[in-house]
């Protein structure tokens, strides 16, 4: 079995704060955007990047143990108030001044899209 030596490597470059230069190696395929255009075009392919499954991998098991953290300590706030901000100038301003006075009333975190 590989998971003892793949536990150990994570608690490693946990413990060290490195994130292995191997795992941040990835491979770029090219892509067909549509599989019934013309394939002969370069234009037509866009750039697919693979990562290693032990880069994905420890990526998950770093934000398990920082939700874990921020859980335990309670860093969190039980609710965050999230508002897409609209795409016309004219109610722009209005929909930030509603979103933030949406989240100040319930003191909740606030983020705005833009």
């Amino acid at each position: 079995m590989l998971s003892p030596f793949i536990a150990l490597l994570f608690n490693k470059s946990l413990s060290a704060g490195c994130f292995p230069a191997e795992f941040k190696d990835d491979v770029v395929r090219p892509l067909l955007k549509k599989r019934w255009l013309d394939a002969s075009q370069l234009k037509i392919y866009r750039p697919m990047s693979n990562l290693s499954f032990l880069s994905k991998l420890l990526e998950r098991v770093v934000q398990a143990r920082l939700q874990a953290f921020t859980d335990s300590n309670d860093m969190m706030p039980k609710t965050v108030c999230i508002s897409p901000v609209s795409q016309y100038r004219d109610s722009r301003h209005e929909d930030i001044q509603r979103s933030a006075t949406c989240c100040r009333q319930r003191s909740n975190v606030c983020s705005l899209l833009a």
